[in-house]
């Protein structure tokens, strides 16, 4: 990775995360932003980065009522929820209760939607109240954590305030909102009600919000011109991609690899919100693996990387609707599916932008077993390296210790015997959970023992005759005589039941011994 990067590429990368949780299609966000920063520069806006910046930032905070949105006013699934509370406009409250009534929880059983309806529709507003302070206290103290300036960051403070006076947190009205916020949520609604109903809709709903949602002028300064602006997001030989980046104008707002980090941690809490039985993971297996990573003799840049994967490896777990992952039960096995995709999906927001991609393969591994059984691409132990490793390892250490909703805290004793069996049944590496218990000051665990009674040694010739090599070969690099190796060979065809190289690299792929394992001499590891 460059010494510094683009601040609206590591933004517009993350906010594909925030499209999924809000159940946008991808890159609604961006678009959003870049239609925002060509409405600033057409009614001579002075702080056309900030409002690009701040475009990005809109939904920062959208997870910060998602317990509640699943469990009181969802019926489960926050992301519908919020899906279709986007598009309500409480300054119409006729038209608003209609499009709740129809379109809340239709996938949910009758009594749970009447439920979610009653709840949402039945305190007096008291829901939008509580998800207002919620989302806006959450994306400020994310933000926060972003260096960028804080025109930028108010609009995480004031998103759902109205021009009428009548939205939250704090009831602001018209010009006490800041501009950088009124021209992004122009662009917001724009964009949100375009992929939805077209252009003409879209310019149906800024009519009809301008003066109540809305700063007026700057509704109307869009509707001036609005298939120009439209335009911004729709050259078939642009990217949005190239679109976001060329909507920031010069000097562009750079990321050194400190404030990296930062928003990696940002974006990292931001997915942890998603659930209380989460509060605090994705950062307590960041700080586990890179300090595995240490034990171990990586360097410095691989630490690094692996810090931040750990970081951003479930980020993906925003788009699975929190009623899900809070289930007090085994999950069915749609939903074992559903939880699965998270995998997919943090890799998908993580390579969307090169900048970010040497993560991606780190963190959309996390969920990955060295015996294939894992997810989301069922990788084996020849497409894992060793910071893979460690962040699964990692991974499953910091869940046992944390309550979920099936099953309390593990004791440290409890949490070292599955580890051992991860280990001994072939899921984990024993290297990396070792590394991950040394780090904890937990027992050490045993060396595993090898498939069909072979002894360290053997292995080692196993590997090495797998891999191709002839006595000689094999005996240059062990540091043994030939004749000792012809001696080894001939025991590893006793107890595997071999006759050939071939029938011992079988042999090795099954029982993962083969691959960019520990080298020759390296014995009692195994993957």
């Amino acid at each position: 990775m460059r010494s510094t990067v683009r601040l609206v590429e590591v933004l517009g990368s993350l906010s594909l995360a925030a499209d999924a949780a809000d159940g946008f299609p991808a890159e609604t966000t961006m678009r959003s932003a870049v239609l925002a920063a060509g409405l600033a520069r057409r009614v001579g806006h002075t702080d056309v980065g900030d409002v690009l910046i701040g475009g990005l930032l809109r939904h920062i905070g959208c997870t910060g009522f998602a317990t509640e949105e699943a469990h009181v006013y969802g019926a489960g699934d926050d992301v519908a929820l919020r899906s279709v509370m986007a598009e309500v406009d409480f300054g119409q409250p006729e038209r608003a209760v209609r499009h709740v009534t129809e379109n809340l929880a239709r996938e949910a059983p009758p009594t749970e939607r009447a439920a979610a309806v009653q709840a949402l529709l039945g305190g007096g507003g008291a829901a939008g109240v509580l998800h207002d302070a919620a989302q806006c206290d959450a994306g400020e103290r994310l933000a926060a954590l972003i260096p960028v300036d804080s025109a930028a960051r108010a609009v995480a403070t004031d998103a759902f305030e109205r021009w009428d006076g009548r939205g939250g947190p704090q009831g602001k009205q018209g010009d006490e909102i800041s501009s950088v916020a009124r021209l992004v949520e122009v662009g917001y609604v724009a964009e949100l009600f375009r992929c939805r109903q077209g252009r003409g809709g879209a310019i149906a709903e800024l009519r009809q919000r301008s003066g109540g949602q809305l700063d007026p002028t700057f509704a109307g300064a869009f509707l001036d011109h609005p298939g120009e602006l439209f335009d911004l997001n729709e050259d078939p030989h642009v990217s949005v991609w190239e679109a976001l980046c060329g909507a920031e104008p010069e000097p562009w707002a750079q990321l050194s690899p400190s404030q990296l980090d930062a928003v990696a941690l940002a974006f990292a809490r931001f997915s942890d919100l998603k659930s209380v039985f989460f509060t605090g993971h994705s950062e307590a297996v960041a700080d586990l693996a890179a300090q595995a990573a240490a034990v171990v003799g990586l360097d410095a840049d691989a630490v690094t990387g692996i810090r931040r994967a750990g970081l951003l490896h479930d980020i993906g777990r925003v788009a699975i609707p929190t009623g899900t992952w809070d289930r007090p039960r085994a999950l069915s096995g749609p939903e074992r599916d559903r939880v699965r995709f998270h995998a997919w999906e943090t890799q998908r927001i993580l390579t969307s932008t090169p900048l970010l991609a040497s993560l991606a393969t780190l963190a959309g591994a996390a969920h990955e077993r060295v015996d294939g059984s894992g997810y989301h691409r069922g990788l084996t132990a020849d497409h894992l390296d060793v910071g893979a490793r460690l962040i699964a390892a990692a991974d499953v250490a910091t869940a046992l210790h944390e309550a979920r909703p099936h099953r309390p805290e593990m004791s440290e004793h409890d949490a070292h015997e599955v580890l051992r069996a991860e280990v001994v049944e072939g899921r984990l590496d024993h290297a990396a959970v070792s590394a991950v218990l040394a780090v904890r000051g937990a027992p050490a665990l045993a060396p595993p023992s090898w498939p069909s009674r072979l002894t360290d040694r053997e292995v080692d010739v196993l590997r090495a005759v797998a891999a191709g090599g002839s006595n000689k070969d094999v005996a240059q690099a062990l540091g043994i005589t030939a004749k000792t190796v012809a001696h080894h060979v001939a025991h590893i065809y006793d107890k595997t039941g071999c006759r050939s190289r071939a029938g011992l690299t079988l042999f090795a792929l099954e029982h993962h011994l083969a691959g960019p394992l520990a080298p020759p001499g390296a014995s009692g590891r195994r993957s």
